[in-house]
């Protein structure tokens, strides 16, 4: 892995130990998520960064009633042009995905949702407080 790699991991694992302290806790349903609300409110608390080629949200979220940190990844389907290593959405989705599994080792919720309109696929994970 590369030391940009790692340095991403680090910076995620911190975001999630800062976001599973706040109080106040988020109450979506996690069917039927509305993004552009999502984004404007972590614009609005400062929760909004860049994590490899996509846009990360954090949240503090009850799930199966045990406090956890809800994670939306705003990937965009075309890869920006400005990037030297332009890889295909599957692989930059896996590279995600990968980095979630090395950092945190479980993975308790996972959904991918292609939402046309906005040109994103956005990859929700939740993991729990251990």
């Amino acid at each position: 892995m590369s030391k940009k790699g790692s340095d991403q991991e680090t910076k995620l694992r911190m975001l999630y130990n800062d976001t599973i302290k706040e109080e106040n806790i988020m109450k979506e349903n996690l069917e039927d998520i509305n993004y552009y609300n999502l984004l404007c409110k972590s614009i609005a608390a400062n929760k909004f960064y860049k994590f490899f080629n996509a846009n990360l949200s954090l949240f503090k979220f009850l799930y199966e009633g045990d406090d956890s940190v809800l994670m939306v990844f705003s990937i965009p389907i075309q890869a920006n042009k400005d990037e030297k290593d332009k890889k295909h959405i599957t692989e930059r989705i896996m590279e995600i995905v990968e980095s979630l599994e090395r950092v945190f080792v479980t993975i308790d919720y996972m959904t991918l949702q292609e939402v046309k309109e906005d040109k994103y696929y956005y990859l929700n994970a939740i993991i729990k407080k251990r």
